[in-house]
């Protein structure tokens, strides 16, 4: 069980320690690895509102939050209610006390995760704000107070916290080649030819980018991206072939310009090339890795902070083996693993330094089983299971985002296969 302590988050280090984009002092120890979500929102937002979910196309015709003409993004497969309570529950688990969290419906089984978070989870604490997104209750939300993952053309501009125009304009991948920052080079349609890279600067769901080896599948890709209705321009870009390592880093950019930092961490892809999670390691003290990836980034956290941006940004940096760094994509908004980053020192302090962070698991068992197995295990292991979130869907599986903590690399591994095997029994 955590103290009381514990899951107020009041440990050394406080949130205000930052880095600040012109000095460069070094990184204290208040980072985005020892918090509740919402504290940082406080900071900047006088009455912060989250709304963890994604909208639509307008091609989805089952779907409540939609973007007809403005904003668009190709989105393959179409989001579903079961991927929004997904999303939901993961931010009411980590968002802390007094910041309201909209969503589409309740979480089923609500009851049973928050018995679960408040037993394992670092710096938990209750939320008890969970509003149902309808017009009423947008009506009652501040101006500039509704922190959102995209711009959504039936939500009011002045409800959200960033323009939704420059919102949009710094959430797509063209913005990236006006960042003064070494980056891919980009090709016109013209000259691309393969190997190269093809982006969609707005996509959702893992079929946004694309490595193509042939001029062939050049042709095929724009075919099919063209099929699922994208009208807008495709990004091509070199393919660098001399990668040696492929890191995400993430912070939280404040409104005066300051840096809290998150950490590094190596993203994992399934079959399909889809996100799936990534490893994580947790240290006292900022790494230099991290350091060196914040400050390679500092041109492009400037340029969002010119753009008016202000919350949590992740980048992917990659490195070659001359040691240049980068920068392959930016996500201005609450990523899929800030919620599994928040606790990453308090699980570090219990001696479980080096974590795992999954998705979409397609469990067979019931919501309530998972969390009895989950809490079974941590009753008699030595590596601790975290459910954020698990929703039943209709083909009797379960969509999930489940952390894993563990005391090195090698039993985190060996964890994985245990625990994902003892999970599917």
């Amino acid at each position: 069980m955590l103290s009381d302590k514990e899951k107020d988050g009041n440990l050394p280090g406080s949130i205000n320690d930052t880095i600040n984009l012109v000095d460069k002092p070094a990184i204290a120890s208040g980072r985005l690895t020892r918090c509740r979500m919402g504290d940082f929102l406080k900071q900047d937002i006088e009455n912060p509102v989250v709304l963890p979910l994604y909208p639509s196309s307008q091609h989805h015709t089952n779907y409540p939050l939609k973007n007809l003409k403005m904003y668009q993004t190709m989105e393959f497969p179409f989001y579903s209610f079961d991927t929004a309570a997904v999303k939901a529950m993961k931010t009411i688990a980590t968002i802390g006390s007094e910041v309201p969290v909209v969503v589409f419906e309740i979480p089923r089984n609500l009851d049973s995760l928050k018995l679960h978070w408040s037993r394992w989870m670092p710096y938990y604490k209750e939320c008890t704000d969970i509003r149902l997104l309808n017009d009423d209750n947008l009506a009652k939300i501040d101006d500039g107070s509704l922190f959102t993952l995209l711009p959504c053309e039936q939500i009011p501009a002045q409800k959200h916290t960033i323009d939704p125009d420059t919102f949009y304009e710094i959430y797509s991948k063209a913005f990236i080649p006006k960042i003064e920052i070494k980056q891919p080079r980009d090709m016109n349609k013209k000259e691309a030819k393969a190997p190269c890279v093809i982006k969609v600067p707005v996509s959702q769901g893992g079929t946004g980018v694309n490595i193509v080896t042939t001029d062939r599948e050049i042709l095929e890709y724009e075919e099919c991206v063209a099929k699922r209705d994208w009208k807008g321009e495709l990004i091509y870009q070199e393919l660098l072939t001399d990668i040696v390592a492929d890191r995400g880093i993430q912070a939280y950019l404040r409104k005066d310009g300051s840096v809290h930092l998150g950490c590094t961490y190596v993203p994992s892809f399934n079959d399909s090339g889809k996100w799936s999670g990534a490893i994580y390691y947790s240290t006292q003290e900022v790494d230099p890795t991290s350091l060196r990836l914040i400050r390679f980034c500092q041109p492009a956290l400037k340029k969002l902070r010119d753009m008016g941006y202000f919350g949590y940004v992740s980048f992917d940096v990659i490195e070659t083996r001359s040691s240049e760094l980068f920068l392959l994509d930016i996500n201005p908004r609450l990523g899929g693993s800030n919620q599994h980053m928040s606790m990453m020192d308090g699980m570090a302090d219990k001696g479980f330094p080096v974590s795992m962070y999954e998705e979409s698991l397609k469990l067979t068992i019931t919501v309530k089983e998972l969390i009895s197995r989950a809490d079974f295990w941590n009753n008699s292991k030595d590596s601790v299971v975290i459910v954020l979130a698990a929703q039943a869907t209709e083909n009797d599986t379960l969509l999930t985002a489940i952390s894993l903590f563990a005391k090195n690399k090698d039993h985190l591994l060996s964890a994985q296969n245990d625990v994902f095997g003892y999970f599917r029994d």
